[in-house]
């Protein structure tokens, strides 16, 4: 899944995925219904960065995910400062949602 149509061209290039799809992350209210509880492990590189999303996309992450499945994320330290999905990854698991 990806945003960009020209990052999906070149995973398709790749020729190891099954399917390759164009979406915007953000909104799990609309999150697709054949994308929950599907993956074993869920991967997000470059997206929690200089607010360009926010909690909303480890709900969407969460929602794709199987039960015990993996999340894993990355970001530069930079534009994260204190880790402000601390308190959210916090909330989340207090309220039973991870």
């Amino acid at each position: 899944m990806d945003i960009s149509t020209n990052m999906l061209e070149i995973a398709a290039e790749k020729g190891c995925y099954q399917s390759l799809e164009e979406w915007t992350l953000g909104d799990p209210e609309n999150f697709p219904a054949h994308w929950k509880s599907k993956f074993d492990v869920v991967v997000c590189a470059g997206l929690i960065n200089n607010n360009h999303l926010d909690y909303k996309l480890f709900e969407e992450m969460i929602f794709a995910l199987k039960k015990g499945g993996i999340a894993v994320f990355a970001a530069r330290f930079s534009y994260m400062g204190n880790f402000w999905y601390n308190e959210i990854l916090n909330d989340m698991v207090a309220e039973g949602r991870w």
